[in-house]
């Protein structure tokens, strides 16, 4: 069998050495000239550990990373609400936070050795009928494959065949990241902090051995009328956003120098997840909102998935049409709840219920609620 992936982003590299343990080799295409990840840090939820232990010496990646033991959420003024998010999200289990590039790194480790990747090579269609699968490139080569995977994120190429009628919604605001040194008094900063209201959330977490905190604000708007998916945000511009906020997270904010927007969606209308021999995974997918942490957990739990029913394939248990059938069988409606749930927690941790705390602490915990039936556990 031979597959195709688009994109090599932590989907992609991910399911590149799910495919490897099973005997199946593939190429991954970038359209990149360097393999930079994007974004700074995320929280890795249980989930999304158990699948890189299978495929990675994780040793390696947690060395740097910090567990997230607890989660202190705040109003804008610093004061706690009665609920712990992190450890309702690991139901009981250790999530970390941790530094993209050092999963992106692990995951690469173990392609260097076949070229695997190759990068340059931005797709510009992608199509398939019964008999194969094709990707066409900027540089007008076509590469066929037995099977292609779209892993090339929200603005997926790949998507645009598999399900035409798919639209972003582009209403939820943007992400402001920075990454800013932490002290000697931040000593105490071990865990995940957020802090809500006024239409806004912060999320903070020490990521890289502890020497960095990552900071997350989501605001609904940016200064600027720039369109672009991606641009640099001013930093005195953001410290203005919070200025009368709890006086730790303004402390944290004044160290900020480097700020970076993203643009927040989330995919709707997504018919199906394959057609042909095609078949997207990630966001390319289901791209979510963040407030759950949720992406990139279930992207990995898209690649372990799609890697076992591709086995079968090689073991002659499954049919390609059957394994792929089986796989949007089993992912979709289990995803598409957490891209509403995901919706959800961002309209509830941004809301104030007019000052009610205790309204706020019973939606949270509702929707935590949710949430845990959705994984199937018990709360």
């Amino acid at each position: 069998m031979r597959v195709g992936i688009v994109g090599a982003g932590v989907a992609g590299l991910a399911l590149a050495n799910h495919l490897r343990r099973k005997g199946i080799e593939a190429e991954i295409f970038e359209k990149t000239s360097r393999l930079e990840p994007i974004g700074a840090g995320f929280t890795i939820q249980p989930t999304g550990l158990q699948v890189l232990e299978q495929i990675v010496n994780t040793e390696s990646i947690l060395a740097t990373a910090a567990l997230v033991d607890q989660s202190r959420m705040m109003d804008v003024y610093g004061n706690p609400l009665a609920v712990d998010v992190m450890e309702s999200l690991s139901s009981g289990a250790k999530s970390y936070s941790i530094y993209r590039g050092d999963v992106h790194d692990a995951l690469l480790k173990n392609l260097d050795d076949g070229g695997a990747v190759k990068t340059s090579m931005k797709a510009t269609k992608v199509d398939s009928d019964k008999s194969s699968a094709r990707i066409q490139f900027e540089d007008g080569t076509e590469r066929c494959f037995d099977l292609v995977v779209g892993a090339d994120g929200i603005r997926s190429i790949t998507r645009s065949f598999v399900s035409p009628e798919a639209e972003l919604n582009q209403s939820h605001g943007a992400a402001i990241r920075t990454l800013v040194r932490r002290h000697s008094d931040d000593i105490g900063f071990h865990n995940f902090r957020a802090w809500m209201g006024r239409g806004k959330v912060v999320l903070a977490y020490p990521v890289k051995s502890g020497e960095f905190l990552n900071l997350a604000c989501y605001v609904e708007e940016l200064p600027q009328s720039d369109s672009s998916w991606s641009c640099p945000v001013d930093p005195g511009w953001l410290r203005t956003q919070f200025r009368d906020w709890d006086c730790t997270l303004t402390d944290l904010l004044g160290r900020a120098t480097n700020c970076f927007s993203w643009s927040l969606a989330d995919v709707e209308g997504l018919g199906n997840w394959h057609r042909e021999r095609v078949v997207l995974i990630g966001d390319a997918a289901h791209a979510m909102v963040p407030y759950l942490g949720q992406g990139a957990n279930q992207a990995l739990a898209d690649c372990h998935e799609l890697a076992n029913v591709l086995g079968q394939v090689v073991d002659r248990r499954k049919t390609l049409v059957e394994a792929i059938e089986h796989f949007t069988r089993v992912r979709k409606p289990h995803v598409t709840q957490m891209q509403k749930l995901s919706r959800r927690a961002g309209h509830v941790f941004k809301s104030d219920f007019d000052g009610n705390k205790e309204r706020k602490n019973r939606e949270i915990k509702a929707l935590l609620k949710e949430v845990a039936a959705v994984q199937g556990r018990k709360v």
